[in-house]
């Protein structure tokens, strides 16, 4: 699992969840905040793993959560954020490896490359701004509550 940062905040972490029973689970590292040139940050570190279907599934709605720190003060790493019905594009046989992009506005899009870069898996294109994949987070009370009140988020 690794991961691209396009937006101006620093990703401490990040998980992903299936529905219920299906063993779908995962996550990635820290990312650093992008540069200013509009290119993103992270892409050499990963982690394992993420486990998903061998076969792509077209109703297959994830979740994703991630702590993103956007005082940068040095005393929190932030709060958690929480994108509902995540899917993923279309890959085949032959996949690769497994991406989480974040984009400004938190939004986030995942990706499994499979070698079809004209498929919508290919991490080194920025997905478009109408990318009908890019989900928008909205903040996690729940997770913010029981990571605020020392309590486990995992």
């Amino acid at each position: 699992m690794q991961a691209l940062n396009y937006t101006p905040w620093y990703i401490h972490t990040f998980s992903i969840t299936g529905p219920e029973g299906s063993d779908i689970s995962g996550g990635g590292p820290n990312v650093m905040p992008a540069e200013g040139d509009n290119k993103p940050s992270g892409g050499g570190k990963g982690t394992c793993c993420l486990s998903y279907p061998r076969k792509w599934q077209p109703d297959l709605r994830l979740t994703v959560r991630w702590l993103a720190d956007k005082k940068m003060d040095g005393k929190t790493f932030g709060y958690w954020y929480k994108a509902e019905n995540v899917r993923i594009a279309q890959y085949g046989s032959q996949n690769g490896g497994a991406w989480m992009i974040f984009l400004p506005g938190d939004r986030v899009r995942l990706m499994i490359t499979d070698g079809n870069h004209d498929g919508g898996n290919n991490p080194n294109n920025r997905p478009a701004d109408d990318d009908p994949l890019v989900v928008k987070g909205v903040l996690d009370d729940e997770w913010n509550r029981l990571y605020r009140e020392g309590g486990t988020t995992q």
